[in-house]
């Protein structure tokens, strides 16, 4: 089993973050995928360099979706292309934001379900997350290792 950091020094197990992962998409990528979609996306891979953070396969499967797709109805390649909306999201200043306010909703435990009703309450909590951190600050190694 894969354990993940959160935010808050909490440690994630897998079956969590791919909880995490299945409702970030559903919020913040588009259900039907059409050109301008893809289109926007690419844009804005370009704008906030998370282009570059791409891996070369879904660079081209990027450019090539924007080249030639006008609606997704494959469910193989509209997986792929939300993936890559994910990661271009998460990369914004939207995405962390979401990202944020769907694990300090978590740890209230708020039900995912309920969470992905109301996207923008993650906004508001994300937002409160990242105005207000935690006054606790990780802990220095050097601490770790001396005590």
């Amino acid at each position: 089993m894969t354990l993940t950091t959160s935010p808050y020094g909490e440690v994630l197990e897998e079956p969590v973050k791919e909880e995490v992962k299945r409702a970030l998409t559903q919020v913040l990528t588009p259900q039907v995928i059409t050109k301008r979609d893809v289109e926007r996306y690419f844009r804005k891979a370009l704008i906030n360099k998370s282009w570059r953070k791409l891996e070369k396969t879904q660079q081209v499967l990027l450019w090539l979706a924007r080249k030639v797709v006008d609606t997704v109805k494959s469910p193989l390649l509209k997986k792929a292309l939300s993936e890559i909306f994910l990661k271009i999201e998460l990369a914004s200043l939207k995405g962390k934001l979401v990202f944020y306010g769907l694990l300090s909703l978590l740890r209230k435990g708020v039900k995912i379900g309920e969470i992905v009703k109301k996207p923008v309450t993650l906004l508001y909590e994300g937002l409160k997350y990242l105005d207000n951190p935690l006054i606790l600050e990780p802990p220095n190694p050097e601490q770790i290792l001396l005590n």
